[in-house]
């Protein structure tokens, strides 16, 4: 302390707790009072609260700028794509395709349903049935990015390409086609 017989402290708080302290002191023979306390009390939970908005506002900006660029990005490749040649595949080039290890074939293994978990196979019937994403979230109480999650976890379990060759081999194994 510098030469004062009264002293005060309080917190800087955000919400995730204290980020610093501000002092105050009175020169000799003036007491820090009640008033004084509660003036620099408020002082600090109002630099506090503004120290906080400004850093979620830099978040904020970031986050912005992250999300520009990401749609920049997504806006050129679907611009390449938009321009690519297609071609299509003649039945010998099918055939040596599907010949290529890795690639799936028309039988479904049935261990393959069995390694699905209890939620993938919740996520798997209502796909079988024809729900879109936005209806098994809604049937599921889930959010619609988790269903896609799902959904590619048990393309790739099955070995799938896309939904309609995952629900085309599970009628064919079990019969139902």
């Amino acid at each position: 302390m510098l030469a004062a017989d009264s002293y005060v402290v309080a917190p800087i708080t955000v919400s995730t707790g204290v980020i610093g302290l501000v002092h105050g002191s009175r020169p000799s023979g003036d007491p820090v009072n009640v008033v004084v306390r509660d003036m620099l009390g408020a002082y600090a939970r109002g630099f506090g609260t503004l120290f906080e908005r400004a850093m979620l506002a830099d978040r904020l900006s970031e986050q912005k700028n992250v999300i520009v660029q990401r749609l920049q990005q997504e806006a050129r490749e679907a611009e390449l794509l938009e321009h690519a040649d297609v071609s299509f595949l003649d039945e010998t080039s099918a055939e040596q395709v599907s010949a290529l290890p890795g690639t799936p074939h028309d039988d479904l293994n049935p261990a393959a349903l069995e390694s699905l978990t209890t939620r993938e196979r919740e996520v798997f019937t209502l796909l079988v049935r024809g729900a879109s994403n936005a209806e098994i979230a809604n049937e599921l109480v889930i959010s619609i990015f988790t269903v896609k999650t799902h959904v590619k976890k048990i393309l790739r379990k099955l070995g799938a390409m896309n939904r309609s060759e995952a629900i085309y081999r599970y009628l064919a194994m079990t019969g139902q086609r």
